[in-house]
């Protein structure tokens, strides 16, 4: 019988998925599966087939997918007790010691599990998690989970109708957010959870590798519409608190020194950058309250040409 399976989709498997199952050395796997949503459409390289102390499912897509739809697919394939979505540039920083303790942890039936979400500096280990964060509530859950350190019991995930479909590589102007909604959800629920500080996932950091002008303004604006998502599970209360939220949130990237802020591959006009990603925090939250659909991608590009010097 399978406890957990680990979910990763991947597009250039060669890439940084041998890497990730090199980290998995040594690990408890008599009841873990990996499985792959492979988009490549390509076979696995064969520094990850020869892993095969582990039950590898390599689910060749049919076409290249957003990363809350692989994810998906890759839930429906699993046959898994727990699901845990890795991205395939993650790796395990922590040893079989604390894999093990996680699978203790499923054994007593709990609905999810966290495991501490960083990266590797100089070798180090760096955490993302706020200094003393003991526990996860609506007011801190957005800077404690993300897509990569979430274990969930399967059932779970599907009552609360899985990854929405925005995120990265989303075909509109929602790129991210996924995570924030299905934990809402959860949250609102009356769901156990544990965090597992022991368990520690490395993935490189969303704010040092530069994007593109496009990419960041999608960003924002799928910061705003998942709140949007989120707000028919939350009470008055949390209502008002996450609207105040995405105002302030909205004004820092306006006026102030947002510690979020995407670096860019683009020059842009910086006034006007920040002037667009104010505009589509609060509009994504705005279509979504209004039950609109996230607007298409086409306005985005039109928008990241408008603010650069060359257009």
């Amino acid at each position: 019988m399978i406890l957990l399976s680990i979910v990763i989709p991947v597009v250039t498997p060669q890439e940084h998925l041998p890497a990730l199952f090199a980290s998995c050395h040594g690990f408890p796997c008599h009841n873990v599966e990996f499985v792959v949503v492979n988009q490549s459409g390509q076979k696995l390289p064969n520094s990850v087939a020869d892993y095969n102390e582990f039950t590898i499912t390599d689910h060749l897509a049919d076409r290249l997918q957003p990363a809350a739809t692989a994810r998906n697919i890759g839930a429906h394939i699993a046959n898994g007790k727990y699901l845990f979505f890795m991205d395939d540039d993650a790796v395990f920083h922590s040893g079989p010691r604390a894999f093990e303790e996680l699978l203790n942890l499923l054994e007593l039936d709990i609905d999810a599990v966290i495991a501490q979400r960083g990266e590797i500096k100089a070798n180090q280990y760096i955490t993302h998690w706020p200094r003393g964060a003991d526990s996860i509530t609506l007011r801190n859950f957005s800077r404690l989970v993300i897509e990569w350190n979430v274990i969930i019991k399967k059932t779970i995930f599907f009552e609360l109708g899985c990854f929405p479909n925005i995120g990265t590589g989303s075909p509109h102007a929602a790129l991210s957010g996924e995570v924030f909604v299905l934990f809402a959800r959860f949250l609102c629920g009356q769901h156990r959870f544990e965090l597992l500080p022991s368990l520690q996932v490395a993935h490189p950091s969303l704010f040092t590798k530069p994007k593109k002008c496009k990419t960041a303004l999608g960003y924002s604006y799928g910061a705003g519409y998942a709140v949007g998502l989120s707000f028919p599970f939350f009470s008055p209360f949390w209502k008002i608190y996450w609207a105040l939220r995405i105002l302030l949130a909205a004004f820092l990237d306006l006026y102030g020194r947002n510690h979020e802020q995407v670096i860019l591959i683009d020059a842009v006009y910086n006034i006007f950058f920040r002037f667009f990603l104010f505009k589509y925090r609060i509009s994504g939250f705005i279509d979504c309250v209004r039950g609109r659909l996230p607007m298409s991608s086409v306005i985005l590009e039109r928008d990241a040409s408008l603010i650069k010097p060359n257009s």
